[in-house]
């Protein structure tokens, strides 16, 4: 059986370069109009075509597009931008939420399961 190519769930309409992600693969992935690499993580990792900047999760990249004041869509800088009080860090060319305890990943793990 030949390794298949899927599509995402995609958070918004602004994440782009959906022809890199496999189903269960990692890899590092750039796009091509803006130039910037990031490890792509399956279909965690969105890019996204108005800013160029990179999310991990779908929360962080759905929280950094915002209304502005005329009413149209735009972005928040990540450099700015907090999660659950938190600043993002930058980390292999995605922008990611805080760190967890080892604990508290355990504990998401089983919870998830």
């Amino acid at each position: 059986m030949s390794e298949q190519t899927h599509a995402p769930k995609l958070a918004s309409p602004e994440i782009s370069d959906t022809s890199a992600f496999r189903a269960g693969s990692d890899h590092d992935t750039a796009h091509a109009e803006c130039g910037k690499t990031w490890r792509q993580r399956g279909n965690r990792t969105g890019h996204c075509s108005g800013c160029h900047e990179t999310f991990e999760g779908e929360a962080l990249f759905d929280a950094h597009r915002t209304t502005l004041a005329d009413g149209s869509r735009g972005c928040l800088d990540p450099n700015e931008m907090k999660f659950r009080g938190i600043p993002l860090r930058l980390e292999n060319g995605s922008w990611r939420g805080p760190k967890m305890s080892a604990a508290a990943r355990d504990a998401y793990r089983k919870d998830g399961q």
